[in-house]
């Protein structure tokens, strides 16, 4: 798939979370990204300062924080089980949040997503969201 279409397919999964803008007094919706940017942001710098390589990225933080939230709510939306304690100690933020959401209101998330392609967006993989410029010695 190229490009403008995944980007296409991650807004519009993101888009579909709205309804968790307005569940209560906490925009989850908002949260999520703000986690996954922070993220995002940091395993650009890390990737850059600490391993030296040097990456030209497809997405912006902003897209790619997008298609974090989206996974987790996806894969949340399709589990068969919720997490356990001992699981939810050492995941993202967004991803424990996807689930509990997910557990709560099932029935408005299935149907923000009723219309939505979640195979091909699986078929996504974040590791083609960047390639490599050159390595920096």
């Amino acid at each position: 798939m190229d490009i403008k279409k995944t980007k296409k397919l991650i807004n519009e999964g993101y888009n579909n979370l709205y309804i968790l803008t307005n569940l209560s007094w906490k925009d989850y919706r908002e949260e999520m990204l703000r986690s996954e940017k922070k993220l995002a942001k940091k395993w650009r710098g890390d990737t850059q300062n600490i391993w030296g390589i040097d990456r030209k990225y497809l997405l912006t933080i902003t897209e790619e924080a997008k298609y974090f939230v989206v996974r987790h709510v996806v894969e949340a939306m399709l589990s068969t089980r919720s997490l356990e304690l001992k699981e939810t100690l050492h995941v993202k933020k967004s991803f424990s949040m996807a689930h509990a959401l997910t557990d709560a209101y099932a029935e408005k998330i299935q149907e923000a997503f009723k219309d939505f392609d979640t195979g091909t967006f699986l078929e996504l993989n974040h590791t083609d969201f960047s390639v490599d410029v050159e390595e920096v010695a």
